[in-house]
């Protein structure tokens, strides 16, 4: 019975394929494939949602989840850190990253800092909204003659509200330009050229921070401190 409805599900999944226009219909196909266990057409329809345009948390884990059953830890560790760029206290993330950092024996980037509690959009609106606090509590009661201590300490609180805010927005900007290299041993080279010298080759699965772009190739340093320029077909990047 159970085999008979894991092969009713991939016949509808193929089916709707043939009809599929929207990312949305492209997520459910892929939901469909995932529940029927054909996890390659699985992640062939979350790639087709993603190239329509959908980028949600609930596709990057689900394709996270897919890939992590199709042997490509890399690519996986890279689609979790996406999901939590979008939706840091997604739970379910966290706990299929560590198992895969684990698994895998994969470095995962080191999220415990508070500021991973709130998105990149929550702090920026956190600071937009206590600049102004700060702003106009420190010069409009003066106008009417008003103020005082109380007024002081209530912009001097928003201020470093503020501050943090600024500080979270950093933090993310900087997780976002993390990448998955996705090749074994791929050439980490001195230019941006795919025949100049090799100054380390990374290891698949190693997390790498992106600094620039020139054509295929973009600067990218591993752990260890060394830079080279590596393939954008070589890795995965956390935000584009």
């Amino acid at each position: 019975m159970k085999k008979a409805l894991k092969i009713l599900l991939a016949a509808a999944a193929v089916a709707q394929a043939s009809v599929a226009q929207t990312a949305d219909e492209y997520f459910m196909l892929g939901n469909s494939a995932y529940k029927a266990e054909d996890y390659k057409k699985a992640v062939e329809n979350y790639d087709l949602a993603a190239g329509e345009g959908l980028d949600t948390s609930e596709l990057y884990f689900n394709r996270a989840n897919a890939r992590v059953k199709t042997g490509e830890p890399a690519r996986a560790l890279a689609d979790y850190l996406k999901a939590l760029a979008i939706s840091p206290r997604m739970r379910e993330a966290s706990a299929n990253l560590k198992i895969l950092s684990q698994e895998a024996s994969l470095q995962a980037p080191d999220m415990s800092s508070p500021f991973f509690e709130l998105s990149k959009g929550e702090w920026f609106a956190v600071a937009v909204a206590l600049f102004w606090i700060c702003a106009l509590t420190a010069a409009v009661p003066p106008l009417y003659g008003k103020g005082g201590k109380i007024s002081w300490f209530i912009a001097a609180v928003a201020a470093l509200g503020f501050a943090a805010g600024v500080c979270g927005v950093k933090k993310w900007s900087d997780f976002e330009s993390l990448a998955v290299v996705v090749k074994q041993d791929a050439p980490m080279r001195l230019s941006p050229s795919p025949n100049a010298p090799i100054e380390l080759r990374a290891s698949e699965g190693l997390v790498v921070e992106r600094s620039a772009e020139r054509g295929d190739f973009e600067l990218a340093r591993a752990p260890n401190g060394k830079s080279g320029w590596i393939k954008k077909s070589d890795f995965a990047p956390i935000s584009q």
